[in-house]
């Protein structure tokens, strides 16, 4: 991944992270991180669609994971502190509805 420098590569950023220290990450060093980590899964497997389907699952099991333990506190944390905007636009779809 040419987009992350090369003082930044997975050994660095994961010893950082696993200190608990406060780094800046940027959505491409996720990537990066998440990517090595799946490869070097990857490279101790079976290599044969067994394997892919289990890493496959195991990356949607971990993205619904964080969506129903981060995202949807988050939203509905921003759904409460805006809800007249929530109202707001409810009831400008309804008026474009027909009132509906």
């Amino acid at each position: 991944m040419p987009y992350i420098p090369n003082k930044q590569r997975f050994e660095k950023l994961f010893k950082e992270m696993c200190k608990g220290e406060n780094i800046a990450i940027n959505p491409g060093e996720v990537n990066y991180l998440v990517f090595s980590l799946i490869m070097s899964i990857w490279e101790k497997s079976l290599k044969n669609y067994a394997s892919i389907s289990a890493i496959i699952s195991a990356l949607e099991g971990a993205k619904f994971e964080f969506q129903r333990l981060i995202v949807g506190p988050y939203e509905n944390q921003k759904l409460m502190y805006n809800f007249q905007t929530y109202e707001e636009v409810k009831d400008e779809r309804k008026e474009t509805k027909g009132g509906k």
